[in-house]
Order: C-alpha cells, then sequence, then structure tokens
C-alpha cells in the first residue's frame, strides 16, 4: 500500500512538471504568436502609408490632366478609375490594420436605402449599358443606420 501511494505520488509529480513544461510552451508560443502579428499589423499599416502617398499623388496629377485635356479623356478616365480602387484598397488595408488594433471608428448616420441602391446602380451603370442592361429600382422609407462612407467605398 506504501509503494502504491509512493508510486502515485511520484506519478503526479511527474505529471505536475510536464503540465508546467507545456504551459511554459504554450506561453511562449503565445507571445510568439503575439509579436508576428504586431509585426503583420504594423507591416500592413506601413505599406498602406507608403502605398496611399504616390497614388493620392497620381489622383491629383489624373484630375489636373482632366481639366486641361480633353483629346486623352477616355484614357483619362481608366486611369482615374483605376486610381481610384487602388486607393480605396490601401484604405482598406488600413482599415484591416485599426481593426486588428481595435482602433477602428464608425461614423454610423441614418441612409436611406434608396440611396444607397442609387449610388449602386451608378457604379455599375456603364458596364450594364454596353450588355443593354437596364438597371431601375424604387425604394422609399427604409432607412439603415450606416457608416455610408465605409458602406460605398466597399469592393468592386
Amino acid at each position: 500500500m506504501k509503494q502504491e501511494h509512493q508510486n502515485l505520488e511520484k506519478a503526479i509529480r511527474e505529471s505536475t512538471q510536464v503540465l508546467y513544461q507545456t504551459t511554459g510552451n504554450l506561453e511562449k508560443a503565445n507571445k510568439e504568436l503575439e509579436q508576428l502579428n504586431n509585426a503583420k499589423s504594423e507591416f500592413f499599416s506601413d505599406i498602406s502609408h507608403e502605398l496611399r502617398t504616390p497614388l493620392t499623388n497620381i489622383k491629383r496629377a489624373v484630375d489636373i490632366l482632366e481639366r486641361t485635356s480633353s483629346d486623352n479623356s477616355k484614357y483619362i478616365e481608366i486611369i482615374k478609375r483605376n486610381s481610384d480602387h487602388l486607393i480605396k484598397l490601401v484604405v482598406e488595408l488600413l482599415d484591416y490594420s485599426r481593426l486588428e488594433a481595435g482602433h477602428l471608428e464608425l461614423k454610423l448616420e441614418k441612409t436611406p436605402v434608396e440611396e444607397l441602391v442609387q449610388d449602386a446602380i451608378i457604379a455599375v451603370e456603364a458596364e450594364a449599358q454596353k450588355k443593354y442592361v437596364k438597371i431601375s429600382a424604387k425604394l422609399e422609407g427604409l432607412i439603415l443606420t450606416i457608416d455610408r462612407d465605409r458602406i460605398l467605398s466597399g469592393p468592386h
């Protein structure tokens, strides 16, 4: 009986030691994951800022060209549309970093759904016309509380 008790105590000590080692390893791995996550968030934030500056400069230059030149307007429109899209992607990267860091702030406001739908229709209207499709909607009275800028600048 005494031998069984000693064996049981020994097994408990060994199990406790393994548990402490496992806990230590998990804590170490958790710290490493946290550091990697912080590095990833910092990378996203840095790259977003680095991309945003030249894209904004390109957009400004295109706006100036658009005002001063009419013979290349088709190409200017393509550049403008694509630079706007890239800027939106960069903003989304920044938002993702802010969201992960817990710093994303929403600007909530009451918005008629009809306005959102009309904006969406305008966004795809040119493509629809190419395919001889007419898009229309009639919505009245439905109001949502949303961050309008984030809804309208979503991915296309």
